[in-house]
């Protein structure tokens, strides 16, 4: 297949995300990963095996993949993020000249984007998307991955000199570490607000209980509360807490305060 098809079936691949992920705020299942369909068949776009994918036809890599690790069990791979916020992702084993390693140097070469699979728990995904590998470090077994700020259908020219405007540091936090704490987070709470039982997914957030501005802020479950807008905004605020008893205590100012159906049903109550 022609590097332009490639283009096309990435493309095609970037719109049908944004669609099923908001835009690559939700998660993803392994199954619904690979329903995409393209020119009336359905196109893998992740190995659920492996950490490198690329379709039989292709010269280069489509994606790369992250798997899910315990909190005490060590990661087979030591894909990081660096300092400059760019992501160093290691080679599959078997040396630089492995078909994977050779696909993603392929990437590289040409310019095209890959998506990102980066696990949220054992099969289920937050994808992120598009990323460029920007350099190939066979001495170090691994190579260099820039992210990508722009979210649109048109992210990138068929074979860029130099990838598109790179993540700061912040922005590499909001795109990856920010959406991968939500998406565990709502899941130890299945997917409900912990103060009113709301489950609409697109309405909840994953509030820090010690804010992620302090030392032990850290954004890890034991940390969060799954919390719907109103009552993280309410619960930043310091117009509701919880106690260590798991009472939600509402700030005595608020309850003597009078005002519409909200703030007596959503919060007073």
């Amino acid at each position: 297949m022609s590097l332009e098809y490639e283009k096309k079936v990435r493309e095609a691949a970037f719109l049908w995300l944004n669609e099923v992920t908001d835009y690559g705020t939700e998660s993803i299942s392994t199954s619904e990963i690979n329903s995409f369909y393209f020119e009336n068949s359905t196109f893998r776009l992740m190995n659920p095996q492996g950490g490198i994918w690329k379709p039989k036809s292709f010269k280069a890599a489509l994606s790369i993949r992250t798997g899910f690790s315990a909190p005490n069990k060590p990661p087979k791979y030591e894909d990081s993020i660096g300092k400059d916020g760019l992501l160093y992702y290691k080679y599959m084993e078997g040396g630089p000249d492995v078909w994977g390693n050779v696909a993603l140097r392929m990437a590289c070469k040409t310019g095209l984007p890959l998506i990102w699979f980066y696990a949220i728990k054992t099969g289920t995904y937050l994808p992120i998307y598009p990323v460029f590998i920007i350099k190939d470090e066979p001495e170090n077994s691994q190579v260099v991955v820039a992210i990508s700020d722009t979210r649109s259908s048109s992210f990138y020219e068929p074979f860029p000199e130099q990838p598109i405007k790179l993540y700061s540091d912040q922005l590499v936090k909001i795109r990856l570490h920010q959406p991968v704490f939500r998406e565990r987070v709502i899941l130890a709470y299945k997917k409900r607000c912990a103060m009113c039982g709301l489950n609409h997914t697109e309405l909840l957030d994953a509030a820090h209980i010690i804010p992620d501005s302090l030392e032990d802020g850290l954004a890890i479950v034991p940390n969060g509360l799954s919390l719907c807008k109103i009552h993280h905004a309410a619960f930043d605020k310091n117009i509701i807490g919880i106690k260590p008893n798991l009472e939600i205590s509402i700030r005595a100012d608020i309850l003597d305060e009078k005002d519409g159906p909200m703030l007596r049903h959503g919060i007073q109550s």
